[in-house]
């Protein structure tokens, strides 16, 4: 994607200007793929592949540097004439799955027709609000969601932000309510194929006919670890919502003394404006006016401008969804440009559009995405189809979405269970491993603790680890898989499968599998097992002063009665001997061992379901950290699982992955096999620091997109990766289609190197290596295939030499790709 700054440059409000710059982009334009990629702008291909009849979907940064217009800015897309804005919008699949501030809603969108070097064409303008970016106090909306026609949810959405000292004022803004459903009836019957088992309503095409309600309660807010160093406070007396085409109020806050909103540095701070819990109805699309009388205290942090705040954390602009005309015909230029309302040129681009390429996805290797634990199940039924239909288009074979759990004691129906995202799924020849979640579901505790209340954990503090201490209730885990064994009387519960409630979700687990066709299940695992951590991430031990930080880990009395039988001690012991130095790694193996036997019996399930089911444990990596706060050992872990799961920002590094082989290995005997590890690709960040260390770092992953394809490539043949995993479905994007297309076509067509191969550590070299190039080969029954990854932005030429043979070829590699020589054959892409 070759681009030109022009920042300075004036244009008049013009449509002769814009044209002007249409027809010379277009003039300068070629076709070429080894460009390297200029990120100072809202993309980082140089091209994407297009498939007439389809759909393109493009998720463009919000991209910000000194000089820019704050409140005027626009970006202007100029699109061939077949190519049309779809009415499709994602509703929340775009927005950062840990903390939704990452994708920034237009405040004005609109499209003309042009005529550029004798062709109609359409620009698309977008007007994202960037007061939002900036961190500090803001106003919230929580919208409550119901529709006939889709899930409910409830999502948060930023409306005004607040910072820096003034005395009291009214500050008034304009929006939008959503309309994001308002055409799902046309799409809903084919939603309803997918339920035969249950009446959950029907569609008569009308659009007329559907209940849609949007409820918000307005909130104010300060995002703990995002606004990390802010301080100040914020006061109001008075929030207005008016309706804009009326006048009609349709809320009116006035509380009997202001509301004082004050700062505490990184923690999340939230106070709702609300008349005894009053909801406001909004309608679909209408246009409100939003009216607040505050005044401000000293609020100031570290990213008080846009630019600062853009710098730190990558902002994106709404997905947004094109229809493509069957009649539309490629190659061809999508232009584009950032400007102000008067016409000032800032910044201007282009990238080629091609045809769209059928993928070849590995047959045995793993290419997966993860798709449990993000919004993708909130969207109109169409959205989700047209996710599923683009991650097939990129050649990968899998997908891992959340698995439908009913709550605790709820009749195990088939309609309770069918996943409608899995089947399809299937029908589009994906398989589909489902995350198992319901450990972590606090309805699902809670409802079966109000009927056993002795069955709660209990922290080595003595407290009940429920809503009030943990955020969620635990359940005593020897009451579930050992039952009444070291109950004082006994209390005939049952264990494992017997267990009311172990024995409930392994028939969820079971009768899930065979309704939804799963291919395996997994767990996302983080259950601790010490009573207290006393190691840091990365296995670093936390000095001998420093206070304990209890756990939810239940150590109740029925606990330390089966860690007496455990350990073969000559006492029950009391919690502070479990705690100390003499019996604390022994506690430690206890829970652990208890959490493998949890894994048994899931695995047991989902067998019983699908006797080809595969069972996988993702967590933390191999040591004392992972089996203390996530009560993971990974060589109990061993026999039981398929494969192992762990995730990485860009490339796993292979000691890593040697390390998880190696305390694998420890737990099997030796006739068994090792089960492979399979590392995910963290695509695009979490802008949570927990996530990604420093949010100073955070664009850290948009610089690595360019590599996304050698990336792939390196995590199977450098780290050992058996195939790969994607994460960040949020991140949805055409610009991604042909690198990991490519690389799943490579992966495919050299699987069996991986599978049934050995990597080679020294025979090919790079004669005089050039910055940015590496070589990785791979030896099996005699051939020998090189892949030659270049991670520079621009082509390079090498020589590799083959030490056995000594024979030398030269090879030219395009910037940022990859590519495989076999030798003694002609090498290819």
């Amino acid at each position: 994607m070759r681009q030109q700054s022009v920042l300075g440059k004036r244009c008049r409000v013009s449509l002769v200007m814009a044209l002007a710059w249409c027809a010379s982009l277009m003039a300068a334009i070629s076709f070429a793929e080894d460009a390297g990629q200029d990120l100072k702008g809202p993309f980082y291909a140089n091209l994407i592949e297009v498939f007439p009849g389809g759909k393109m979907m493009l998720h463009p940064r919000v991209y910000f540097e000194e000089g820019f217009p704050e409140k005027d800015y626009r970006l202007v897309l100029n699109l061939p004439w077949h190519i049309r804005l779809s009415p499709l919008q994602v509703v929340d699949t775009d927005d950062n799955a840990v903390v939704a501030l990452q994708r920034l809603d237009s405040i004005a969108e609109s499209s003309r027709k042009v005529v550029c070097n004798g062709a109609r064409r359409i620009e698309f303008m977008f007007q994202p609000d960037l007061e939002l970016a900036m961190g500090g106090a803001e106003l919230a909306f929580c919208y409550r969601m119901t529709s006939d026609f889709a899930p409910k949810f409830t999502r948060y959405r930023p409306i005004m932000k607040f910072s820096g000292s003034y005395d009291w004022r009214i500050i008034e803004k304009e929006i939008y309510a959503p309309d994001w459903y308002l055409s799902m009836p046309h799409w809903y019957d084919a939603f309803l194929k997918y339920l035969p088992f249950g009446n959950l309503g029907k569609s008569d095409g009308n659009e007329s006919s559907a209940k849609m309600e949007i409820k918000v309660i307005p909130l104010l807010v300060k995002w703990g670890q995002l606004d990390k160093g802010w301080s100040g406070g914020l006061f109001l007396r008075k929030m207005l919502i008016k309706d804009a085409a009326t006048g009609q109020i349709v809320f009116d806050y006035k509380p009997e003394t202001p509301v004082a909103f004050k700062f505490e540095s990184g923690k999340l701070s939230a106070y709702w404006l609300t008349n005894a819990n009053e909801k406001v109805t909004l309608a679909p699309g209408g246009k409100y006016l939003i009216q607040c009388e505050v005044r401000a205290e000293n609020i100031q942090g570290p990213d008080m401008t846009c630019k600062e705040r853009c710098a730190t954390v990558p902002r994106y602009f709404r997905t947004m969804i094109f229809d493509v005309d069957p009649r539309a015909k490629f190659p061809e230029k999508m232009l584009w440009r950032i400007e102000d309302r008067r016409g000032r040129i800032y910044r201007s681009g282009e990238l080629s559009l091609v045809p769209g390429v059928k993928p070849l996805a590995p047959k045995k290797l793993e290419a997966s995405v993860w798709i449990c634990e993000s919004s993708l199940k909130n969207e109109i039924w169409r959205i989700q189809q047209l996710y599923l239909e683009k991650l097939r288009d990129w050649g990968l074979n899998a997908i891992e979405p959340e698995m439908k759990e009913p709550v605790y004691n709820a009749p195990l129906t088939d309609a309770s269970l069918v996943m409608p995202i899995a089947l399809e799924a299937k029908r589009l020849g994906l398989r589909v491993r489902s995350f198992l979640f319901f450990m972590y579901k606090a309805k699902n505790a809670e409802n079966y603790l109000k009927v056993n209340p002795q069955f709660t954990a209990i922290d080595a503090q003595n407290r009940k680890t429920d809503l009030s201490t943990y955020g969620y209730p635990f359940i005593c885990p020897t009451h579930c898989l050992e039952g009444e064994k070291h109950d004082i009387p006994a209390a005939n519960t049952g264990a494992g499968q017997d267990n009311a409630w172990l024995g409930y979700y392994y028939q969820a687990i079971k009768k899930s599998v065979e309704i939804n066709k799963l291919d395996g299940v997994f767990y996302d695992f983080e259950v601790s097992a010490a009573p207290y951590v006393k190691t840091r991430p990365g296995n670093k031990t936390r000095p001998a002063n420093e206070p304990r930080k209890y756990t939810h880990a239940c150590i109740c009395e029925r606990c330390r009665r089966a860690f007496q039988a455990y350990a073969g001690l000559d006492h029950v012991p009391s919690v502070e001997e479990c705690c100390a130095e003499a019996l604390y790694d022994k506690w430690v193996d206890f829970r652990c061992h208890q959490n493998a036997q949890l894994w048994q019996l899931t695995r047991q399930a989902a067998k019983a379901g699908n006797s080809k089911a595969t069972f996988a444990i993702y967590s933390g990596g191999p040591g004392d950290y992972s089996r203390q706060a996530y009560g993971v050992d990974w060589g109990m872990a061993a026999p039981l699982i398929d494969f192992a799961m762990q995730r990485c920002e860009a490339v796993y590094p292979p000691q890593l992955t040697k390390n998880l082989e190696i305390a694998l290995r420890a737990g099997l005997k030796e006739n068994q096999t090792r089960p492979p590890v399979l590392i995910q690709l963290g695509v695009f960040p979490y802008i949570n620091d927990f996530y990604v260390g420093n949010l100073d770092d955070a664009n850290r992953h948009y610089r690595e997109l360019p590599n996304i394809k050698n990336n792939i490539i390196r995590n199977v043949a450098e780290s050992g990766s058996f195939g790969w995993s994607f994460n960040g479905i949020w991140g949805m994007d055409d610009q991604l289609i042909k690198p990991i297309r490519e690389a799943n076509a490579l992966l495919a067509e050299y699987e069996d190197y991986f599978i049934k191969g050995r990597k080679l550590e020294d025979r090919v070299r790079i004669l005089e290596k050039t910055g940015g190039v590496g070589a990785i080969s791979w030896e099996q029954e005699g051939s020998v295939i090189t892949f030659i990854l270049n991670r520079s932005g621009n082509s390079q030429h090498v020589t590799l030499s083959d030490a056995k043979s000594a024979a030398n070829v030269e090879i030219s590699v395009p910037a940022h790709d990859c590519v495989v020589h076999q030798w003694n054959l002609p090498h290819r892409r």
